[in-house]
């Protein structure tokens, strides 16, 4: 029987990075009161008491959450 070389090895694929990284932001954002929602083109809707932000991308969303002092 081989060992199994990547045992407790970093296993994570690109799309498992990217989702852990959409739900960290959503998560900061949320801690701030802006709900974030994913929209079927790959862009996002920011919102927070009345008013939206559109964003490209999850990079915008970062932009923004760190203009509004809630991301790192």
């Amino acid at each position: 029987m081989k060992p199994c070389s990547n045992l407790g090895g970093d296993m994570a694929t690109a799309a498992d990075r990217q989702a852990k990284t959409q739900a960290t932001v959503f998560a900061e954002a949320a801690l701030r009161g802006i709900s974030v929602y994913p929209l079927a083109d790959g862009s996002f809707i920011a919102s927070r008491w009345g008013w939206i932000k559109p964003c490209a991308d999850l990079a915008a969303v970062q932009r923004l959450l760190r203009q509004l002092g809630g991301a790192q």
